[in-house]
Parts: structure tokens; C-alpha cells; sequence
């Protein structure tokens, strides 16, 4: 989440927005483990894991 929030606080090119982009995670063999779509990353600060 911490890289998504990252990329999603970037500028976006001019006209452009992050809606419809998303961080795909992949473990070190290729395959994937997770999609985040950006328009759902939450701007505030993460929040703890217990």
C-alpha cells in the first residue's frame, strides 16, 4: 500500500489521471500475489497491522 499511496500522490501527466491503475505485486518468481487498484489506496497514513 505504502508504494501504491507513493505512485498515486505523483502528478499525473498533464490531462491524464490515476483512475483505471493499479500496482500489481509479484513474488520473485513472476508470479502475482496481489492487484491495488490506485483509486482505492487511501491518502492518509497507513494504517497498523496488529
Amino acid at each position: 500500500m505504502k508504494f501504491a499511496r507513493e505512485v498515486k500522490t505523483q502528478k499525473p501527466a498533464p490531462g491524464q489521471t490515476w483512475n483505471g491503475w493499479f500496482v500489481r505485486i509479484m513474488d520473485q518468481h513472476g508470479k502475482e500475489i496481489d492487484t491495488v487498484p490506485l483509486d482505492a489506496v487511501p491518502d492518509g497514513p497507513e494504517v497498523p497491522v496488529p
